[in-house]
């Protein structure tokens, strides 16, 4: 019998249906089966074009707005390899090329409101965005425009963090906000960073440098740390 190659494999939208009496739950098996053919034949255009697919359950989007809880994205990590998870989030990227670019414009908008004074504005304009995207970077932002700009306790804003994430331990996401807002000055937040980042490039544990990666760019510029050396198939553990 011959081996199945990835050219023989095809991606079929109707599996993106719900027959007549067929629960959610089947669906969702449905899918996850032809991720999961998909992943280990390596097709990686079908799992872009189903990734991609307007009628891809909300569920497999990473993208949480007003109304929505985060984390509550399907759990599907084991059937899908870090190689062929980099397709499929290019194709998550092109579902939502509308709200990527609604994005960029808006945090560019933020920032010109910052430079020129309008902290108020920017914050009013950070609500807005995070009633279509809700991120990291909205919440540390906001905690630094509320400490840096307007000069305001920011102690609130992160002890009622935890009520967003219900689902998820987010104690160390806190500790580095508490760190940032705490400190009479950024820089012990950066200092402790880096000394982290040296630690882990010291250990030499793959692991530890790999995720000690992300973490750099996800909280300080490239110039502030330019040995950090990120790998993509690490944001499938960080995203799934």
């Amino acid at each position: 019998m011959g081996r199945t190659r990835a050219s023989k494999i095809y991606f079929n939208d109707k599996i993106l249906i719900k027959n007549r009496n067929e629960s959610t739950d089947d669906l969702l098996k449905r899918i996850n089966n032809e991720i999961r053919k998909f992943n280990i034949y390596n097709a990686s255009s079908c799992l872009y074009e189903l990734a991609s697919h307007p009628k891809l359950p909300i569920g497999y989007l990473p993208v949480y707005g007003s109304g929505r809880e985060y984390y509550d994205i399907y759990k599907f990590s084991e059937i899908i390899s870090s190689q062929n998870y980099i397709f499929w989030l290019m194709g998550i990227f092109k579902s939502q090329e509308n709200l990527l670019s609604y994005f960029v414009s808006t945090r560019k908008k933020i920032n010109r409101l910052i430079l020129t004074n309008k902290p108020d504005d920017a914050l009013n304009l950070l609500k807005e965005l995070n009633e279509r995207c809700k991120t990291w970077w909205s919440i540390h932002l906001e905690i630094n425009i509320t400490k840096e700009i307007l000069k305001k306790d920011t102690r609130v804003i992160i002890e009622n963090l935890g009520e967003s994430f219900p689902l998820a331990n987010i104690s160390s996401a806190i500790n580095n906000l508490k760190l940032i807002s705490e400190s009479s000055s950024i820089n012990v937040f950066v200092r402790d960073l880096l000394n982290r980042m040296k630690e882990y490039r010291s250990s030499g544990i793959s692991n530890a440098i790999n995720y000690g990666a992300i973490d750099s760019c996800r909280f300080i510029p490239l110039h502030m740390d330019p040995e950090r050396r990120p790998k993509l198939s690490v944001l499938k553990r960080r995203l799934l």
